[in-house]
C-alpha cells in the first residue's frame, strides 16, 4: 500500500535528520516533507472529497481570473490567504498537481517547525504520528489542514506568552480557514494556567459547563448561526446524520492511558504538559460533535494537531521504557489508521489514484 510505503521512506528520512548535525540535518527533514508533498501532488482528484469540490473549483477561479476578481468569486473570502495560496501557484506554473503539492508543504512545515522547536530536533517518532493521525485530513481538507497547522504555530506562542506572534500566526490560521478563531481562547488559557496551579477541577468544571451547553444546545446554535452564510446551511440539512467517532474514542483510550501511565504520584505535570493535555482533551470532545451534525468534528482537529507532540513529550518523560512505550504506540496508532482510513473510509482518500504514477 503506497500509504505505507511513503510513511516507511518519510520517517526514515526524519530519523535521518535525527541523528545528523547542521545542513545535513535540515536536508533530510525537506526530503522528509518533500516525499509527503508529492504523494499530495500526484493524485487525482477523486482523494479527498475537498480536491474535487472547492479545491478544483478554486484552481479554475484562479487561472482565469485577475487576483482581485479570484477573491470576490463566489463570495470566497472568508479564506483569502488560501485563495492567494492557489492564486499564486496556479499563475506561475498553471499545473493543478503542483497546487496541490504546495498545499501540502504550507499543512506540513509550520507544523514540522515548531514540533523541531519544541522537540530540540528530536522530530521523528512526532513526524510519524503526524502522517497517521494529521496527514490523511489534511489530503481532504485543503483549507483547514492548512489552518490547523498555523494554529499549533500560535499556540506555540501563546503558551510561551509571545502576543504579537501569538496574534500574528492566529491571524493566518482565521485567513485559511475562519473556525481557526477558536484560537483566540490559547493566550487566555496560558494565562490561566499561569495563575493558577491546581486547575483541573476548575478546568473540568469549564468543560462540562461549555461542552454539555454545545451538546445540548447545540442543534439552536446551528439554527441561530446557520442564516448569517449560505455555505452554513449544509449544517442545517446535516443535523441528525452524524455518528459517534469511534477512531477517536480509540484514540482517546491510548491519550489517556499513555497519560496515566507517564505522569503518577512521583511525576507530575508542568504547566506546559498541562496546556497541552487540555487542549487535546478539548480537541476530542469537539471531535464527537458529529453527533449534532455532520462534519463539526472539525472543530476538534484544532486541538487534535497537538497530539503528535505531546505523544513525544510523554515518550521523553518515560524514562527507561521509553522504546517499549513508543512502539506500543506506533502499533495503536497503525491500527486505528487502518481502522479508520481504510476500512471506513474516513476522509475519503483511500484507495490512493494517480494516473501520473500510474495507479488506477
Amino acid at each position: 500500500m503506497i500509504y505505507f510505503f511513503v510513511f516507511f521512506v518519510s520517517y526514515a528520512l526524519f530519523l535521518l535528520s535525527d541523528k545528523s548535525k547542521q545542513y545535513l540535518r535540515y536536508l533530510y527533514a525537506g526530503l522528509g516533507v518533500f516525499v509527503l508533498c508529492l504523494l499530495s501532488g500526484l493524485r487525482d482528484i477523486s482523494v479527498g472529497t475537498d480536491v474535487s469540490d472547492y479545491g478544483l473549483d478554486t484552481y479554475y477561479s484562479a487561472i482565469n481570473n485577475s487576483l482581485y476578481e479570484h477573491l470576490i468569486y463566489l463570495n470566497r473570502s472568508d479564506a483569502p490567504l488560501f485563495n492567494i495560496l492557489v492564486w499564486v501557484f496556479a499563475n506561475v506554473f498553471n499545473s493543478f498537481n503542483i497546487v496541490l503539492f504546495a498545499i501540502q508543504a504550507a499543512s506540513i512545515i509550520p507544523f514540522y517547525v515548531i514540533a523541531n522547536k519544541i522537540l530540540k530536533g528530536n522530530v521523528s517518532f512526532c513526524m510519524l504520528m503526524y502522517m497517521l493521525l494529521i496527514y490523511p485530513i489534511t489530503l481532504n481538507l485543503l483549507k483547514q489542514g492548512i489552518a490547523i497547522s498555523f494554529i499549533i504555530v500560535a499556540g506555540y506562542y501563546a503558551l510561551n506568552k509571545k502576543l504579537f506572534p501569538y496574534i500574528f500566526f492566529l491571524i493566518c490560521a482565521i485567513g485559511f480557514h475562519l473556525t481557526a478563531i477558536i484560537g483566540i481562547l490559547f493566550y487566555p488559557f496560558s494565562v490561566f494556567l499561569q495563575k493558577y496551579k491546581n486547575v483541573s477541577k476548575k478546568i473540568f468544571c469549564i468543560y462540562v459547563l461549555v461542552f454539555g451547553s454545545i451538546f445540548f444546545f447545540g442543534e439552536s446554535l446551528i439554527y441561530l448561526i446557520a442564516p448569517l452564510r449560505d455555505a452554513y446551511s449544509y449544517q442545517i440539512n446535516s443535523i441528525g446524520k452524524g455518528s459517534l467517532n469511534i477512531s477517536m474514542l480509540l484514540l482517546l483510550f491510548i491519550f489517556l492511558a499513555s497519560n496515566f501511565f507517564v505522569f503518577n504520584k512521583n511525576k507530575k505535570m508542568d504547566m506546559r504538559d498541562k496546556y497541552f493535555f487540555y487542549i487535546i482533551l478539548a480537541g476530542f470532545i469537539s471531535c464527537q460533535f458529529d453527533l449534532i451534525s455532520e462534519s463539526l468534528s472539525r472543530f476538534g482537529y484544532y486541538g487534535l494537531i497537538f497530539l503528535p507532540i505531546y505523544l513525544k513529550m510523554m515518550i521523553d518523560k518515560s524514562n527507561k521504557s521509553s522504546i517499549l512505550f513508543q512502539y506500543i504506540i506506533i502499533i495503536l496508532v497503525i491500527f486505528i489508521f487502518i481502522y479508520s482510513i481504510i476500512i471506513n473510509h474516513n476522509q475519503e482518500i483511500y484507495p490512493y489514484y494517480s494516473k501520473i504514477l500510474g495507479i488506477y
